[in-house]
């Protein structure tokens, strides 16, 4: 299915950042020392501090950010293809647990700066609390029509993430802060359930909690659909990361980050 984002991404992101009382940053997580010799090691560690961190419950200085539950107003997803020939209008679509990932693979480049790390999670969830469908979904196989209007879930289970940020200096009050110019994702993902409730199918209501489950083993993994979800979750991850990188002098980020080059050629 195709995937498409009404609401701007700076406008989503404002649904996240309502954090009172949180930590500081960077004070308050695990720094590293661009002279560490097991920097990539430290750098995992880092950042999988600060996604617990950022969750729970957040930052309040110098900005406020929470990633604990990331809220889309509105979502629509259009068919790619004749067999599944459905239209879903998603209303407050929720991800309540996408800190919870296992950060490795973590390789930085601190004068060409660049980071790369991966993460893994053992089943994300999606609830949408409202979504309106009208037409056909291959069930098994087969076209079934299928017309409801009523809360979803969507499970993806062991979802792997690899992201890779590419930044460029700027400076502001004498002080180097790093912009992010890029931030690619490439994610795979074993199969995914979705659970539609109030769904009617031949004109007949289902269960009320017996629900209409799809296994698509093909949801968000093959061509288009897996590009399309690539690149907004490298929109999404990328308005988090900007935000919070930026918000201090990249010397607080990485001890020292901005001398390593000029130490390492002199």
């Amino acid at each position: 299915m195709r995937i498409t984002i009404i609401v701007p991404l700076q406008l989503l992101l404002l649904f996240s950042i309502s954090v009172i009382r949180g930590y500081v940053f960077p004070d308050d997580f695990k720094i590293c020392k661009s002279i560490d010799p097991n920097l990539d090691g430290c750098l995992a560690e880092s950042i999988q501090d600060a996604l617990f961190k950022l969750a729970n419950p957040g930052i309040h200085s110098p900005i406020n950010l929470t990633i604990s539950k990331v809220t889309f107003p509105y979502f629509l997803f259009t068919p790619d293809d004749s067999e599944q020939n459905t239209t879903i209008e998603c209303f407050n679509l929720t991800y309540p647990d996408l800190w919870q990932a296992r950060v490795k693979n973590v390789s930085v480049d601190l004068c060409n700066p660049a980071l790369d790390f991966t993460t893994n999670s053992a089943e994300i969830t999606a609830f949408i609390q409202r979504f309106k469908m009208l037409g056909k979904i291959n069930q098994q196989g087969k076209p079934e029509p299928k017309q409801g209007d009523g809360a979803a879930i969507i499970r993806y289970y062991n979802v792997t993430m690899k992201h890779s940020l590419k930044f460029k200096l700027t400076e502001k009050d004498n002080e180097k802060y790093l912009d992010v110019t890029s931030y690619n994702v490439k994610i795979s993902i074993s199969r995914s359930t979705i659970f539609f409730g109030d769904v009617v199918e031949d004109n007949v209501a289902l269960e009320e909690d017996a629900l209409a489950k799809m296994d698509h083993q093909d949801v968000t993994l093959e061509g288009n659909q897996k590009k399309r979800f690539q690149t907004f979750g490298a929109l999404m991850f990328r308005g988090f990361a900007g935000q919070l990188i930026n918000s201090v002098p990249m010397d607080r980020i990485i001890t020292d980050w901005s001398k390593a080059c000029v130490n390492s050629t002199s």
